[in-house]
């Protein structure tokens, strides 16, 4: 004789999730996006100040390269186009040059 809550698979147990399959994937969609949370969390609290703030592998330094202008190069340029006077050149240039 059957009781109510035995249908004849597994005695009541798993019958609807495939015999515990499909309750091992129900686990995994669980707990894979919590494990992932927590590892980028350690990593995104653990990681230096410098890559926190330029992103991580980010250069730490002054951007340089082809396309950069340096400061002398901005200064002689904003002289040049008289958006700075002579006076101004001259300081501005010995900060730059220290």
């Amino acid at each position: 004789m059957m009781t109510w809550w035995n249908n004849g698979t597994w005695n009541g147990y798993g019958g609807g999730w495939g015999g515990g399959f499909g309750m091992m994937i129900m686990m995994l969609i669980v707990w894979l996006p919590l494990i992932g949370l927590g590892v980028w969390l350690v990593g995104r609290v653990t990681r230096p100040d410098s890559e926190r703030a330029h992103g991580f592998g980010a250069p730490s330094g002054p951007p340089t390269g082809p396309g950069v202008e340096s400061a002398r190069a901005i200064l002689d340029r904003r002289y040049a186009s008289g958006e700075i006077t002579a006076e101004q050149y001259a300081e501005m240039r010995r900060n730059v040059d220290r």
